[in-house]
């Protein structure tokens, strides 16, 4: 295979390459105030990445224990701390929106576990605590987001073991109870849809066909899509960061406003050139954990699926929120767990059962 798809540096270095180029944009950009709050956010999955990989001689289960009960500690610290205002430099770093991603990557890890390894108390409380943060901090996003993620986690089951089969399907009646239960909860609903809305009549209305979208509540996210396309005009080097941020406030009448959709915001901000970079970037890292979870067993399997199944739930989830302004955690947490994983391959060599058949020609990452 390329050389490209072989090595952890390429795509290291491509998503370096993107946030250098994205704090180049400060040179143009007519709203550099505003964007620099995206700077330490964007190079804070990149500086924890080439610092963990540096790290030796730390045993596999120390990690284990350490991120597992890291993130269930945090996930409720960051649910406490709901109310707590910040800063816009500080804001990414905490609060709801902070803790939906922590939440989901909880979510998907057990997931990831449980295929791997069966039922096993860690990812029984993991997913739990996971999937009663997610309804607390009620984030429909995240919901879909990680109905995406874990879809491809089970996709990547070993379907001639019938014991990942019998998970696989077990996952999916989760997953389908609970679907039944948001679309149950007032709560949900009323959250999700407009007021005069009642679910016995969106269920008849969607099984008909004739299911209104109008009915669904978008926050007005589309009139501000449609406002950006008014607006401004895609180019080859975008209007550089902070800018439609800018644009959108001066539309709804505050200092700034985030578009909720990263596709477009990385398109019209670096334009066709870094959109470009970004989507290489991606692309190479997915290549790569797919190519190290075919050779994997073990735990170091478990956090590969569960890397994989984070960046599809974040591409996704990119489509209509704001990922990239919360990467201290959403890009983070797919880094962390390629470096556990990493990990888990190394104590296992040395513990004498290779979690790994093979090494790829080029394939650095683990020297």
């Amino acid at each position: 295979g390329l050389y490209i798809f072989n090595s952890s540096a390429t795509f290291v270095f491509l998503w370096m390459f993107f946030a250098f180029y994205y704090l180049f944009t400060f040179v143009y950009s007519d709203a550099s105030e505003i964007g620099i709050r995206y700077i330490p956010k964007y190079f804070f999955p990149i500086a924890f990445f080439l610092f963990a990989m540096q790290v030796r001689g730390v045993d596999a289960k120390y990690i284990r224990m350490c991120y597992f009960r890291g993130l269930i500690v945090y996930l409720v610290g960051s649910i406490v701390i709901f109310y707590m205002q910040s800063t816009p430099y500080l804001e990414g770093f905490s609060g709801r929106h902070f803790s939906k991603f922590v939440a989901m990557t909880a979510v998907l890890i057990a997931v990831a576990d449980f295929l791997t390894h069966g039922a096993k108390l860690r990812n029984a409380v993991l997913g739990f605590v996971g999937l009663l943060g997610l309804y607390l901090v009620l984030q429909r996003g995240a919901f879909v987001a990680g109905a995406a993620g874990a879809i491809v986690i089970l996709l990547t089951a070993r379907y001639r073991r019938t014991a990942e089969l019998k998970r696989v399907v077990l996952v999916i009646g989760f997953m389908l109870a609970g679907v039944a239960l948001l679309l149950s909860s007032e709560r949900f609903v009323e959250y999700s849809f407009y007021r005069n809305a009642d679910i016995g009549i969106i269920l008849q209305d969607f099984f008909s066909g004739n299911l209104n979208l109008n009915l669904i509540r978008d926050r007005d996210r589309f009139t501000w899509i449609s406002y950006l396309f008014s607006g401004a005009d895609i180019s080859s080097f975008g209007m550089g960061i902070g800018s439609v941020p800018k644009l959108l406030g001066g539309y709804v009448g505050v200092s700034h406003y985030d578009l909720h959709n990263d596709w477009l915001l990385i398109t019209y901000e670096a334009g066709l050139a870094g959109l470009g970079v970004m989507i290489l970037a991606a692309v190479t890292m997915l290549i790569w954990t797919v190519r190290k979870m075919r050779q994997a067993s073990g735990s170091a399997l478990a956090m590969y699926r569960a890397a994989l199944g984070l960046m599809f739930s974040n591409y996704v989830w990119m489509g209509f929120s704001n990922v990239w302004n919360y990467a201290s955690v959403s890009i983070t947490s797919i880094f962390v767990c390629l470096v556990v994983a990493h990990y888990f391959e190394v104590e296992e060599r040395r513990a004498g059962t290779p979690s790994i058949q093979k090494v790829p020609s080029g394939d650095h990452t683990a020297r």
